[in-house]
């Protein structure tokens, strides 16, 4: 009788991700003229015969339908012999689940586990677990809906009458990871005694390098900030690449720029500061420890960052390409940036590239810039405008690659206006803040782009002290804003630029964050009724 029910819960979703759509559309055709009524269906086996050939149905889930034609997947004659079966039984008295479990996903064996999911999915999901990956689940009376984000989305249902046998996921396996994920996180939750402990969410390669991370940082603590020498530097430097082939590409950074403030703290260089390695070493710690726990207190690719391989794919997203920059380092690195709104979500996005200075002496950031492109459009010709991503990579952290098979459909001049809509007071800006800082607990602001609707009230001066220009805005609230801009001859130009900002209504983009409890906002670009006005970047 398990077979009856799980043929007339059948849905018309659940066939398409068992097959797709082109092949049920074949089966609902080839049901013309058929007459389902003779086909033999008596206790958990059934069969037809469908255009020459036998059709079998030998149990409860898609995996005991069988056919002799000489498809090497799933045919339209076992769609159509499922979606004939469940016609036949829609016109008979509903059979009356008997001994059914309430909740099926729940399995509190562990050998009935490794039975219906198998051993390895049962370790992937595991290691999924461990690395802060969950699914979110929905249950009706019918079903259990289940929707996973690992590398891709994934759908999952599981039918309240049969159970696993009749369940089906997204991805086409009968025995999969994501199966052994939604019951191991909801018999966990149920009865966490029966599920064992969660397995290490790292490998052996990525707890290697995160061990010769610690002890980097043993050395470094018994010498102090002052004590680092030009040795420790350059392992420093290397174990930051090792970290980054490890797939620990965040760590791996942060302990790139902890290096370099090192450097440029044993050399003196302007603009260094103490207070600023301090503040790089405690973030580099404060991920080294969350690396540490087991499950990780969020999911992987927050704590390891992604590599540029690892993006997922975009289509047909809207964007507004907002400003651009030109920038230098102390520590030697040059670079551009070109920036982007994502309207519907409001994120922000960036397209640029870098080069260290010592390693290519010829390389010029404002020439690459001029002589760059992204989806093969010239990022001159995309300032200001209203653009189309057709097709296209990004990272959770709001990068875009540039990668083959990119396209960019370019449209018109975005209104001032327009762009008012999107912009934030410093006020809301502070509570976005918040919400991002529950989301991503290790990282000061995952997303410091920001578009505050401010005007200048006084013009950057050089404060020789922190080797910086700071100048003030006020928001439509009241609330005051500082605006400061990185020292060196080179921002001179940028400060007198900002500094002769429309008096009218205005929009300034930049970097923004929180010193102390002054907000803070490193402008890149002012915009108004009269255009872009880029600080760090020439356009001709």
């Amino acid at each position: 009788m398990s077979l009856q029910l799980w043929l007339a819960d059948l849905s018309d979703e659940s066939l398409e991700a068992w097959a797709n759509k082109g092949l049920l559309r074949r089966a609902y055709k080839m049901l013309d003229g058929q007459t389902a009524a003779e086909w033999l269906l008596e206790g958990d086996r059934a069969q037809a015969q469908l255009d020459g050939f036998t059709q079998r149905v030998e149990g409860v889930g898609f995996a005991q339908v069988l056919c002799s034609c000489s498809a090497l997947g799933t045919c339209h004659h076992q769609l159509a012999l499922l979606l004939g079966l469940r016609a036949r039984l829609a016109e008979q008295p509903v059979p009356v689940a008997t001994g059914v479990l309430e909740e099926p996903w729940l399995i509190r064996d562990a050998e009935q586990r490794k039975t219906e999911l198998g051993r390895a999915s049962l370790n992937k999901a595991q290691r999924w677990l461990a690395q802060g990956f969950n699914a979110e689940c929905e249950v009706d009376e019918q079903r259990l809906q289940a929707r996973l984000d690992i590398n891709g989305v994934a759908t999952l249902s599981i039918p309240r009458a049969v159970g696993l046998p009749g369940s089906v996921c997204s991805c086409g396996e009968q025995r999969c990871a994501h199966r052994a994920l939604v019951v191991l996180q909801l018999t966990r939750l149920a009865d966490p005694d029966t599920v064992p402990e969660q397995a290490d969410a790292l490998d052996d390669s990525q707890q290697q390098a995160l061990r010769e991370l610690d002890q980097w940082l043993l050395e470094l603590t018994t010498l102090g900030l002052a004590g680092a020498s030009g040795l420790l530097v350059a392992r420093g430097d290397a174990l930051a690449t090792a970290l980054q082939q490890a797939d620990l590409p965040l760590p791996g950074r942060l302990l790139a720029r902890l290096a370099r403030a090192l450097d440029d703290e044993r050399r003196s260089l302007a603009g260094s500061t103490v207070r600023q390695t301090r503040l790089q070493l405690a973030e580099l710690l404060a991920y080294r420890r969350a690396l540490a726990r087991t499950p990780l207190p969020q999911p992987l690719g927050q704590l390891a960052g992604v590599h540029r391989r690892a993006y997922q794919p975009a289509q047909n997203w809207p964007l507004l390409c907002v400003g651009a920059e030109v920038w230098t380092t102390v520590s030697g690195f040059a670079g551009y940036s070109l920036y982007f709104l994502q309207p519907e979500s409001g994120q922000f996005f960036s397209h640029g590239e870098s080069r260290n200075q010592a390693l290519n002496p010829g390389w010029r950031a404002q020439q690459a810039f001029a002589q760059g492109s992204f989806c093969g459009r010239p990022l001159a010709s995309l300032l200001g405008k209203r653009c189309l991503l057709l097709k296209g990579w990004a990272s959770a952290e709001g990068r875009l690659s540039d990668r083959d098979g990119s396209q960019l459909q370019v449209g018109e001049a975005f209104a001032f206006a327009e762009l008012q809509g999107h912009a934030q007071s410093a006020a809301a800006r502070v509570q976005q803040y918040a919400a991002l800082r529950q989301r991503w607990l290790y990282r000061n602001d995952p997303q410091p782009l920001a578009l505050i609707a401010a005007q200048m009230t006084a013009a950057p001066q050089f404060e020789r002290f922190s080797q910086r220009w700071l100048g003030a805005a006020l928001d439509a609230c009241g609330q005051v804003l500082r605006v400061v801009l990185a020292g060196g001859a080179a921002n001179a130009k940028a400060a007198q630029r900002l500094g002769q900002a429309s008096a009218g209504p205005s929009l300034l983009l930049g970097r923004w964050t929180l010193e102390g409890e002054q907000p803070t906002l490193f402008a890149v670009a002012v915009i108004d009724e009269h255009g872009q006005h880029l600080l760090f970047c020439e356009v001709s």
